[in-house]
């Protein structure tokens, strides 16, 4: 958990103190990210008005092919949050509990996974060890297996603990919800998410990527210089095989901003930091890290994968939500970008409200 009482004040005071200036926002990105390299995009709204939306760099370095804020980029684990608001949504209509078991779901022999709920999956306190990084930490993601596959390599995995005990990042738990999804709703759950989320919100760039697109309209991720490997969105399935617009996820912001989507309760739900079984309260919600600073909260999440790194930012007190993407696979260029903005360089970055993140910096 983030301690540093100064994190993100001076954002605070230079968002306040600079409404629509869009030149110092362009010219901190010009000052601070190689033009001639590949690119990031960042957009800033304050109260749900646009204050400032940009990109530098290259979509294609070899193609010269500029990045423009409209592209759509691999958004990784932020899938993460619209897999979270698909379950409440299934919550809300009376057809799931966040607290029954798991095997209400799954014809499993581990006795341990009766002891597992919906909700364990959801705050990365099952206990069951990600099968990304100790199955498919490169090799996987890019040739691709079958959902049957990663199930079964998932329930093969040994159950860490006891459930509730702990907070460890796993894109196991995320998959099994999906497969929840599926199996409550009778739909698939790209198909799902664009009947009940996307749709509604008229998120018309986020989509399902399948693992027949080798590229994203013409953005290519990098590891540096180099490109970065093709990626299996099937692999990643509900932990983070969408693809996003910054457009797209400030609407999303913007349904968070007025708690539409969702009834009040799984909003609720959704930003109360889990109750570990110490009693001790943890820094993870349902699909975001949460902070507090000054005594004012702070909501994040992070994605990366094979080529591309992205944040979402919600500062809930003064309605400003940040939407940074980029098609670099480095999570350190955010953390600069905020510091250039006048943070002071700290060794406690923003990333770290992610829950470890960078377990899924796969280079």
């Amino acid at each position: 958990m983030i301690k540093s009482k100064k994190i993100i004040v001076s954002i605070f005071l230079f968002l306040f103190s600079c409404t629509l200036c869009a030149d110092p926002y362009k010219s901190i990105l010009v000052n601070h990210f190689n033009e001639n390299g590949a690119g990031v995009i960042v957009s800033i709204y304050k109260f749900g008005e646009k204050e400032f939306e940009g990109a530098v760099g290259f979509a294609d370095i070899e193609s010269k092919i500029k990045l423009s804020p409209e592209m759509e980029l691999k958004i990784g684990s932020i899938t993460k949050q619209f897999t979270a608001v698909a379950i409440l949504k299934l919550v809300d209509r009376g057809v799931l509990s966040l607290d029954e078991s798991i095997d209400n779901h799954f014809d499993v022999s581990n006795q341990l996974w009766k002891k597992i709920t919906v909700r364990h999956l959801l705050t990365h306190t099952s206990g069951i060890p990600d099968y990304i990084s100790k199955i498919y930490y490169k090799e996987g993601l890019v040739l691709g297996k079958s959902k049957e596959e990663i199930f079964s390599t998932i329930k093969s995995l040994p159950v860490s603990g006891v459930p509730g005990e702990k907070v460890e990042y796993s894109n196991s738990g995320y998959f099994l919800l999906g497969l929840i999804i599926e199996k409550i709703s009778g739909m698939e759950f790209s198909l799902y998410l664009e009947d009940n989320i996307f749709k509604p919100l008229k998120m018309k760039s986020t989509y399902y990527l399948a693992s027949s697109d080798p590229k994203v309209k013409n953005v290519i991720g990098y590891n540096g210089s180099r490109k970065a490997g093709n990626f299996s969105g099937e692999v990643a399935f509900s932990a983070g095989g969408l693809v996003s617009s910054a457009e797209d996820l400030q609407k999303w912001l913007n349904a968070v901003r007025n708690r539409t989507v969702l009834s009040d309760n799984s909003w609720n739900e959704m930003f109360s930091p889990y109750i570990l079984n110490n009693g001790e309260r943890s820094n993870v919600g349902l699909g975001w890290g949460i902070g507090e600073l000054n005594g004012e909260k702070v909501f994040v999440h992070a994605g990366g994968v094979f080529g591309f790194s992205s944040f979402v930012v919600w500062f809930p007190s003064e309605k400003i939500s940040i939407v940074a993407l980029s098609n670099r696979m480095d999570h350190g260029w955010f953390n600069w970008f905020l510091e250039a903005l006048g943070r002071k360089s700290s060794t406690q970055k923003l990333s770290d409200l992610s829950f470890t993140v960078l377990r899924e910096s796969l280079n």
